[in-house]
């Protein structure tokens, strides 16, 4: 069954679609939201768009044609500036946003619907229990949550028996821009490996974001037994720029590429998705770069009506 994509904008505005099913409305104002309603087996009426490829990533579009009888997603403009006009005309039940993007218009969104408001964009763990507030699923994302527990000890466990004494390693989270390089020391992609118990780079500064590396005479700052590294690769001058680093002295000389320890990483899985369905793809590349085997985890309790919930 194909699915449809609406545009939300170029278009009169008819009237909105009915509900057709007891399960609400929502609609999602960031990436994380959108990603972690699909987890939940809900299909929003309304999101913004990616960031990479517009309207949506290719994990999206699987999980929402898998989802059969899913109704359409009608796209909502970019989540720094969604628009208000069509969110109204949806007429949802719920509104999924963040302060750290939406601060401005929150009054104007409650005006509209509910509103579940999530601080950090990348707080995937809150998004989800966001999202299940909104779509009375809370028992399926606690059990979900339980899952996520089990994975992270059994993927700690793990990493210990094998790394010895190396463990825990010094990671660092790497992403090459055109004319920068991104050392990440917090948001999504380190918030996991802090739970997992990776160490961060030596250059940490604290409650920093990360630092931006304009220079190759910064280099050093990248020092760690791994380098987790993502990038736009379809871009040609993001793809010299990495070039350029890695025929450095410098860049051969860090302890991760001198290890053969710099792993390509996906951006939209790393950065870009910042929801439960990204972060269970990190835990998944940290078993398969690590050569660990990755269980399933059902030993949790879980009692909802039914396994797959869609708003329509």
């Amino acid at each position: 069954m194909g699915i449809l994509f609406l545009a939300a904008w170029g278009r009169s505005l008819e009237a909105a679609p009915a509900q057709t099913a007891a399960f609400p409305r929502i609609v999602t104002l960031f990436q994380g939201a959108t990603d972690s309603a699909l987890a939940l087996g809900v299909v929003p009426v309304g999101s913004v768009v990616a960031w990479e490829n517009p309207p949506l990533y290719p994990y999206w579009g699987d999980r929402i044609e898998a989802l059969k009888g899913a109704p359409p997603v009608h796209w909502l403009g970019l989540e720094t500036q969604p628009n208000l006009e069509e969110i109204a005309w949806l007429q949802p039940d719920h509104i999924i946003a963040t302060s750290f993007r939406h601060t401005q218009i929150m009054g104007l969104l409650g005006d509209i619907a509910p509103v579940q408001s999530v601080a950090d964009v990348y707080d995937f763990k809150a998004t989800l229990q966001a999202v299940a507030r909104a779509t009375g699923q809370q028992k399926k994302a606690q059990h979900m949550l339980c899952q996520w527990d089990h994975q992270v000890a059994d993927l700690r466990a793990q990493l210990k028996r094998t790394l010895g004494d190396a463990w825990p390693p010094r990671v660092a989270v790497v992403n090459i821009r055109q004319d920068h390089v991104r050392l990440y020391y917090h948001g999504f992609a380190g918030a996991i490996l802090d739970e997992v118990g990776f160490r961060r780079p030596a250059a940490d500064e604290g409650e920093r974001w990360g630092i931006k590396l304009t220079s190759r005479e910064a280099i050093p700052a990248l020092e760690a037994d791994v380098i987790f590294l993502f990038m736009d690769k379809q871009n040609p001058q993001v793809r010299q720029t990495y070039q350029r680093w890695r025929e450095h002295p410098l860049w051969q000389q860090l302890t991760a590429v001198r290890r053969q320890a710099v792993w390509p990483v996906d951006r939209v899985a790393w950065s870009l998705g910042g929801g439960w369905l990204a972060a269970e793809q990190v835990m998944t590349d940290l078993y398969r770069l690590y050569g660990l085997d990755q269980p399933a985890f059902e030993a949790c309790p879980y009692a909802v009506e039914g396994s797959v919930h869609e708003a329509h």
